[in-house]
């Protein structure tokens, strides 16, 4: 057997620190022999480690890294923490760079486990019942690790067996081949109901599967140039495949969607019927470890601006990431992402509205002009006054202002006039200010924020991450129904997720979308304007669709998915990256390589021996 020395590290060692979840007991167990795995409770011990290893891209700084920097969607923000995934600079995104070994590290000692689990439970003479859920559990994220590597890195090793004795190789596994593995694994667990329909929070259900097993078809179904093909091995059947398995999710009455889109992230709202799996974390600091500091990477500097100094609610601003000026826009006026007007997502997903907490800064009245400032008074009487009071709505970011000025080079200038409204919605009183660099402040990603800390400088964070939802599944099933030119059943799905994301009759519309006014109470819904038809579909090539479904995917799924993977797998990462986002230079450093990752530095070096570089190296990385 072939066992993976370099970066597979023996499964013992992942069953110290397992974190909490709801279902979750600690075992220290490093210092056990291997027959402890020989033991329910050792098999028990390798599932648990196996789930608190989900934990690792949302306990910190990786996640929005690999994810979400260098697509259409999200951008660095201040200072140049994240240019090199960002900007796909060569001097520091390479095959060196740390995070690619770590998370190769990390992704392959979960694969371990699994094998190591997988090894000891198939003859063990216990109840069938047990041995089958404890096999699917394992057997679902070598699955879900496997595939998640293979879409970064593109050819990858897949070792089966657990590490006993080390070996100094094992050679890449092709990419047609992992994915057969990956199907054959979820298969196991989504065909032969070895997984429950229904578990304890945040385990793995028969719906994660068949959700995982729809994606892994759709990802290899949608290959378009024949190399694409040739290497996915992609198959007729997969977008069949991909609508079936997504599918039966939706028919399933473990799921729901949630009624109202932004219910889905109240922070209490752990036992959404809308969830298929989950990374669970918790307030009890016990089991939390490090918990999800997520909430800090998307908040901009709101304690500068005035009436404004930095509170619990309104969270610690790390200025990591920021959303686009493409996703801003307002999609009607300026070809931006949301239809603001019609589609709620936007207001939903972004904080735009900031309430003065600080009396020591509110702005007063002047009828001063000063440089780049306009400051305005509708009465004299009101000069030297405060303009608004603690508590009043004192910032008001509107979409329709973000006017980022495209480049030649199809980036953005750095400084524009994106105006900011400071002032009471109560009486209307506003005033202008131009924000010299919007790159220190922008609406809030609110899937993100945590706003019941303890205290103002707390890290961790207990918001649960969710993997998978039931909106992903009907817009899998959209996809894989589009792609095949049935384009009924395509609107179908889509209607069902545009209706829902609809202002709703009677809800509150805020000023957003609107110029000159404080927003309203909507008599009727927007659904009508939301609904596309067959024909609608229908009167797209399949390339305007794939824009189609990505646009729809980053309304619906902004900031929770793997943007860079969903790029990549519709062969649409430089293209979308370059209309979207590229900022100076950032244009001229993407390459037809980037859609691979490289195969880190440290693995190859300890290759013994090394095959020839380009059998281990990925194509523009050596």
């Amino acid at each position: 057997m072939n066992k993976y020395v370099l970066t597979i590290i023996t499964s013992c060692l992942l069953l110290v620190n397992s974190s909490c979840s709801d279902f979750l007991e600690e075992k220290v167990v490093s210092k056990a022999t291997m027959a402890y795995y020989d033991t329910p409770e050792g098999i028990d011990a390798v599932v648990n480690s196996i789930y608190s290893k989900m934990r690792w891209p949302y306990s910190g700084e990786r996640f929005h890294n690999y994810a979400l920097f260098g697509t259409d969607l999200f951008m660095t923000a201040t200072g140049t923490h994240g240019n090199a995934w960002d900007q796909y600079q060569a001097t520091a995104l390479n095959s060196t760079t740390s995070l690619l070994y770590t998370w190769w590290t990390q992704w392959y000692e979960a694969i371990a486990a699994c094998n190591t689990g997988l090894y000891y439970i198939k003859n063990m003479d216990e109840d069938a019942g047990w041995k089958n859920l404890r096999t699917a559990e394992m057997r679902f994220f070598r699955a879900y690790f496997l595939f998640d590597l293979m879409q970064q890195f593109g050819a990858i090793p897949v070792p089966l067996e657990p590490v006993f004795d080390a070996e100094t190789y094992i050679a890449r596994t092709p990419v047609n081949k992992v994915y057969e593995q990956i199907i054959d694994d979820l298969k196991f667990c989504a065909d032969f109901n070895h997984l429950p329909v229904t578990a304890e929070r945040g385990r793995v259900r028969i719906g994660a599967a068949q959700h995982l097993l729809a994606k892994v078809y759709l990802t290899r179904g949608s290959a378009v140039s024949a190399k694409a093909k040739t290497t996915r091995g992609t198959q007729d059947t997969d977008l069949t495949e991909a609508a079936r398995y997504a599918e039966m999710v939706i028919a399933s009455s473990e799921y729901d969607l949630e009624k109202n889109f932004a219910d889905i992230f109240l922070l209490d709202n752990k036992d959404s019927k809308e969830v298929i799996l989950t990374v669970n974390y918790t307030k009890d600091e016990m089991w939390n470890g490090d918990g999800n500091p997520m909430h800090m990477y998307t908040t901009g500097s709101y304690e500068n601006q005035p009436g404004m100094m930095r509170d619990i609610a309104n969270g610690r601003p790390w200025s990591r990431i920021r959303q686009t000026f493409w996703v801003m826009k307002d999609k009607t006026k300026h070809n931006g992402l949301f239809d603001y007007t019609n589609d709620a997502r936007g207001e939903k997903s972004f904080k735009s509205v900031w309430y003065s907490n600080n009396k020591n800064n509110i702005p007063t009245w002047s009828d001063i002009k000063d440089g780049s400032t306009v400051i305005w008074s509708p009465d004299t009487k009101l000069k030297g006054k405060p303009k608004y009071e603690v508590g009043d709505t004192c910032i008001v970011m509107r979409p329709l202002y973000y006017k980022g000025i495209p480049l030649t080079n199809g980036g953005f200038e750095t400084k524009r006039d994106s105006l900011i409204l400071f002032g009471s919605l109560d009486h209307a009183l506003w005033t202008m200010e131009r924000l010299e660099s919007v790159m220190n402040f922008w609406p809030v990603l609110e899937k993100w924020a945590n706003g019941d800390r303890p205290d103002i400088m707390y890290e961790p964070g207990h918001r649960n991450f969710n993997i998978y939802r039931l909106g992903e599944t009907y817009l899998i099933a959209a996809e894989a129904y589009g792609r095949q030119g049935i384009y009924d059943k395509a609107a179908d799905r889509l209607n069902v997720i545009r209706k829902r994301a609809a202002y709703k009759a009677g809800e509150w519309r805020s000023n957003l979308n609107v110029i000159d006014g404080e927003g309203e109470t909507l008599k009727t819904s927007t659904e009508a304007a939301m609904t596309v038809s067959e024909t609608d579909l229908r009167s797209m090539s399949p390339d305007e669709f794939v824009d189609f479904m990505l646009d729809e995917r980053g309304r619906e799924l902004v900031g929770e998915d793997n943007r860079w993977n969903d790029l990549n797998r519709c062969e649409k990462l430089l293209e979308r990256f370059k209309k979207y986002n590229a900022i100076g230079g950032a244009a001229n450093n993407i390459q037809p390589y980037h859609v691979l990752r490289p195969i880190p530095q440290n693995h190859i070096d300890r290759l013994d021996p090394p095959g020839k570089l380009e059998e281990e190296q990925n194509e523009g990385w050596y």
